[in-house]
């Protein structure tokens, strides 16, 4: 759940912090490929506009990568 999220969670035995500037980024990622969910983009419009902004830069940069490498 949500809650348990915003906590951290363990992977191989090892503790991972949210990123909500980087889950941000994936969410629009997610967005722009088609992907449609109410709960995630409230969540994304609660982030502060700094980290908006940041997540934002980051997943054109993502997309703009990954597009010049299917040029390849």
């Amino acid at each position: 759940d949500i809650a348990t999220a915003q906590r951290g969670f363990v992977i191989g035995g090892v503790m991972m912090l949210p990123d909500p500037v980087e889950a941000a980024k994936w969410r629009l990622l997610a967005r722009d490929a088609g992907v449609v969910d109410a709960e995630l983009d409230a969540m994304l419009q609660q982030l502060p506009r700094a980290d908006r902004e940041k997540a934002e830069k980051a997943a054109q940069a993502w997309s703009d990568a990954t597009s010049l490498q299917l040029l390849r």
